[in-house]
């Protein structure tokens, strides 16, 4: 006398071992607000309840993290306002920070949702 499995159980470890997960097309962007905060960013105002902003190795002081992390929330304006912020010499020497590098690459040369 064998017990009854349901079909379901029997086939669970296979259908675990096998499940394709969707995988993402691309990595995530350099120039996403999110992933360089460590948590879900939308708006220029998730920006201002973000306990721990990046330094970047204390290359840019947190009045400027906050300020380039709201720029990146701005997809149609993002280039122009990243470029000028760039360009104040105060933050020229930051771009020495390889994540800073990214972040303009990203921005400038990745395709938009435009």
């Amino acid at each position: 006398s064998s017990k009854a499995v349901h079909p379901r159980k029997r086939f669970g470890f296979f259908r675990r071992l096998f499940k394709k997960e969707p995988k993402p097309r691309l990595a995530p962007s350099a120039a996403d607000a999110s992933s360089l905060c460590g948590q879900e960013v939308a708006t220029e105002e998730d920006i201002l309840h973000v306990k721990s902003l990046p330094d970047f190795n204390g290359t840019l002081r947190a009045a400027d993290s906050e300020l380039l992390l709201q720029y990146l929330t701005a997809p149609y304006l993002r280039v122009p306002l990243l470029l000028r912020f760039f360009s104040q010499a105060s933050h020229t020497a930051a771009l020495a920070h390889p994540e800073l590098q990214d972040v303009l690459d990203a921005a400038v040369f990745e395709p938009g949702l435009w």
